[in-house]
């Protein structure tokens, strides 16, 4: 029986234990995801994106996710596919042949394909919702994503109350921005009057 050794790393620190000696680095994927460091609307090391941590702007929700697999993954090569933290669990299920859960809804793809080379396909777009968040909610699909404002007046701190999901859902949606975040990311051009298609 062979076995699959999986990493998750969820710190920007330089004491990264040496992974050559795990052995089988062909079966060892390793995962490191980015965080945003600072306190809440810090704009710690953006550079271009606009506004910072715990905001649904590029500065708040981009973050790097560097990902190495001996002799799968081709080392040095830069993907700019958008994915997100739900893309994992379809990613580890599909690279070692294991079903899906079938008891719940699955957001996310498997990012085998892009490991390939391959372009990633996704049924949905991405979707972001954090309500002390001004915009709310984001929606991101290839090289656009789409700001949405609620109308909707709950509390903006970090306590959340499960009886908004009802209000959440069924608030009136306004203020939607589109913008190219592949040519525009410090998202300055809104173009949603150039393409209403997207819309």
């Amino acid at each position: 029986m062979s076995r699959w050794y999986f990493g998750l790393r969820v710190k920007t620190n330089t004491d990264c234990p040496n992974i050559e000696a795990v052995g089988r680095m062909n079966r060892l994927l390793i995962e490191r995801l980015g965080v945003r460091n600072g306190k809440m609307g810090d704009s710690v090391s953006h550079r271009i994106l606009k506004a910072g941590k715990t905001t649904l702007w590029e500065g708040g929700i981009r973050v790097p996710g560097i990902n190495r697999w001996h002799g799968k993954i081709k080392p040095g090569v830069r993907e700019e596919t958008l994915a997100g933290i739900v893309d994992i669990l379809p990613t580890i299920c599909e690279i070692t042949g294991t079903a899906l859960p079938e008891d719940r809804r699955i957001d996310g793809v498997s990012l085998y394909p892009v490991f390939k080379g391959k372009s990633l396909l996704r049924d949905n777009p991405l979707f972001w919702f954090y309500y002390p968040s001004r915009p709310a909610c984001v929606i991101g699909d290839g090289d656009c994503t789409l700001i949405v404002g609620l109308k909707i007046d709950i509390p903006r701190d970090n306590l959340f109350d499960e009886e908004w999901v009802g209000l959440i859902k069924e608030s009136e949606r306004k203020n939607f921005r589109l913008y190219n975040i592949k040519e525009d990311a410090r998202q300055e051009h809104e173009i949603s009057s150039k393409h209403p298609q997207l819309l």
